[in-house]
This record gives structure tokens, sequence and C-alpha cells, in this order.
């Protein structure tokens, strides 16, 4: 049983750092495309000509571009910190079970001894008797 619960610890533990790969490169994607959106942005706002009313209303829309990136980040991140947060549960668990796993080995080689101390008894109590 501690087995089975530590090998589904551990795939569990794959999975989740898998998805937090997942999660990271997507933070790491928008974190780039709102740089990208700021930097054309700030060029846009350096241009001075006579598409002011047009460069506006590009200036508008990567404004709500630039807006939509950083939520799309901000969810991005909440994400990456409930991924980050099921990791460690997992491996809280997974020490757990490995705690309980060394545990029962010791008491198996502790109930191993004893029946071997038991048997040794058994045969010195038989030789007793035949003497």
């Amino acid at each position: 049983h501690v087995q089975q619960e530590l090998d589904q610890s551990l795939f569990s533990k794959a999975a989740v750092e898998g998805s937090l790969r997942e999660t990271e490169s997507s933070l790491l994607e928008s974190q780039e495309a709102v740089g990208k959106l700021e930097a054309l942005q700030r060029e846009l706002r350096k241009a001075q000509t006579n598409e002011a009313c047009e460069h506006a209303a590009q200036i508008s829309a990567l404004e709500s571009d630039v807006a939509r990136q950083q939520a799309l980040q901000l969810d991005a991140q909440e994400k990456c910190d409930k991924v980050q947060a099921s990791l460690l549960e997992t491996i809280q668990r997974y020490s757990v079970a490995s705690s309980q796993c060394e545990e029962l080995a010791e008491a198996l080689q502790r109930s191993r001894q004893d029946l071997s101390d038991c048997k040794l008894a058994e045969e010195l109590e038989a030789e007793l008797h035949a003497a």
C-alpha cells in the first residue's frame, strides 16, 4: 500500500512538474509579448507625423493588447503558483511515504530478528530436552 502511494506520488510529482514547465513557458511567452508591445507603444508615441490619429488608434489597440497580455500573465502566474503549491504538497507526501517505508523496513528487520531469536530458542530448548 505504501509503495502504491509512493508510486502515485512520484507520478503526480512528474505530472505537476510537466504542468509547471508548461505554465512557466506560457508565462515567459506572455512576458516577451508584453515587452514587444510596450516597445512598439513607445515607438508609436515618438512618431509625430500627420498620421497622429491613425497612430493614436494603433496605440489604443496596443494598450488593449498590453492589458490583455498582462491579464494572461497574471493568470499564468496564478496557475504557476498553484502548480508550485501542488508540487510542494506532492513532495511532502512523498517524504512522508518514504519515511513510512523506512519505518516499515526497520520493523520488518526487527520482526525477522525476533523470528530468528525464537527459532534459536526453540532449537536450544529441543537440545536441552534431548540431553
